[in-house]
């Protein structure tokens, strides 16, 4: 899953890509987007090390994107954002010798940015269908005079300031919103960077967001502090990390505040080989999960055996799980648990 971080100039946005990656800035200028990948802690891959004892452990990954290039008409990296599975929104929450900061202007100042690329993408797709009415055969011209009103709607929404991750989409309208690459259709998480004074009024700057902002999560990350910590070793990290409240590393914070956003779980494969987890869209199959280890697994799935992680944990492994009964046969149609750990039975 790629996550897209883009804010306005001096918000942290590069700092907490190199964060999240341990990868600095490519030095590229103008457009586009600098991609690197992270692997996703999960506190229970450790307990499933132990059961499976296997001889490789793989994590599954999470890809970051910083954005090259201005915000904004002249200079906009906006169409490069339409790749981006969700949206990392940086806002300034630091001085940093630019004066204090205002994360409810920047916000508006960005998401107007959002709403004027829209507009752009919407006419630019209305023009497109006016041309073609021109020409098109009976059932085509149907098909175009339903689709132009659907993006008029859009038009008129968009037009009041308004996100279209707020509307309620039927499958067609959604549809369409996919196929033109409509950036507040997207996941979006707001992220507070923040220095350690205004980490410490965190919580009035969420109110603040959530007030105006109500759909979109916040969360608040010292992301200079952050990445210096980084770099001193474990036992000064972890004191300084616990004068400032911090209990968790703040990749964990991240993917577990991501993934809540964007609605994805985990679940894991264990065997002496190999121990890994899989993330996967929440409400997919097990057909799908099959799918996301191997095409082959999907094409010859045949069942799945699972068990929760907690349940295998506590039966203390694969083997005495099955002799509890704690092992379940599900179908394809089976929809996948945060936390499952499955074994796919396929034929080919």
């Amino acid at each position: 899953m790629l996550w897209a971080i883009v804010g306005l100039a001096a918000s942290g946005k590069s700092t907490f890509f190199k964060l999240m990656t341990h990868k600095g800035s490519s030095g590229k200028t103008g457009k586009g987007l600098d991609v690197a990948v992270a692997h996703v802690p999960d506190p229970r891959i450790d307990p499933l090390v132990e059961v499976f004892q296997p001889k490789k452990i793989t994590l599954t990954e999470i890809e970051f994107a910083d954005t090259i290039g201005a915000v904004g008409a002249g200079g906009s990296v906006f169409p490069e954002l339409q790749c981006a599975d969700a949206l990392v929104l940086c806002v300034r929450a630091f001085d940093g010798g630019f004066g204090a900061p205002n994360p409810i202007a920047d916000l508006q100042n960005l998401l107007g940015e959002f709403s004027l690329f829209e507009l752009n993408v919407l006419e630019r797709k209305l023009e497109s269908i006016e041309k073609g009415f021109r020409t098109a055969k009976p059932e085509i011209k149907n098909r175009l005079e339903v689709e132009s009103k659907m993006i008029c709607e859009l038009r008129e929404h968009v037009e009041s300031g308004a996100m279209i991750c707020d509307l309620e989409l039927d499958c067609a309208r959604a549809e369409l919103v996919s196929n033109f690459g409509m950036l507040t259709a997207k996941p979006m998480l707001i992220l507070l960077s923040c220095d350690e004074d205004y980490f410490a009024r965190r919580e009035e700057f969420e109110a603040e967001i959530a007030d105006i902002f109500p759909s979109l999560p916040v969360i608040a990350i010292m992301t200079q502090t952050e990445l210096e910590l980084g770099e001193l070793d474990h036992e000064s990290a972890e004191m300084f990390r616990e004068e400032y409240g911090l209990t968790e590393p703040v990749i964990d914070r991240f993917v577990m505040k991501a993934f809540q956003t964007a609605g994805i779980i985990t679940y894991f494969t264990g065997g002496d080989r190999e121990v890994r987890s899989w993330s996967i869209e929440k409400g997919s199959t097990a057909l799908d999960a099959a799918g996301k280890i191997h095409t082959d697994l999907a094409r010859g799935f045949i069942r799945a055996e699972v068990v929760s992680f907690e349940q295998l944990i506590a039966d203390g492994g694969w083997a005495e799980a099955r002799s509890a009964g704690h092992l379940r046969l599900e179908g394809k149609d089976y929809i996948v648990q945060d936390g499952d750990v499955m074994l796919i039975k396929f034929a080919v």
